[in-house]
């Protein structure tokens, strides 16, 4: 994405090398619910884990920028089936796939 001149965050439990951060462009955001807000579309590509079941409820989509995009390449048990909709429904979420 780097040639499209995007912020490109991420968020995991390691960081990436800076050499390579510096060459694709992606900046490492230690906490989580800081970074959301920052995203307009964001890719979750997770295990599915104790920790991360229900990663995303109700109240960590509320922290999503209005109209945000999500792409969901992990297991569906990390996001809240119903906050998904009702986010869906009321506009929060733009797109979810």
């Amino acid at each position: 994405l780097k040639p499209f001149n995007c912020n490109l965050l991420y968020h995991d439990r390691l960081k990436i090398d800076p050499e390579l951060e510096k060459e694709i462009g992606a900046k490492f955001e230690e906490d989580l619910d800081v970074m959301l807000p920052k995203c307009d579309v964001v890719v979750i590509n997770t295990p599915l884990t104790e920790k991360t079941k229900g990663l995303f409820d109700k109240e960590r989509i509320s922290k999503l920028k209005k109209g945000v995009l999500i792409v969901n390449n992990a297991r569906g048990a990390i996001m809240d089936t119903q906050a998904v909709v009702d986010a869906c429904n009321s506009g929060h979420i733009a797109g979810y796939s």
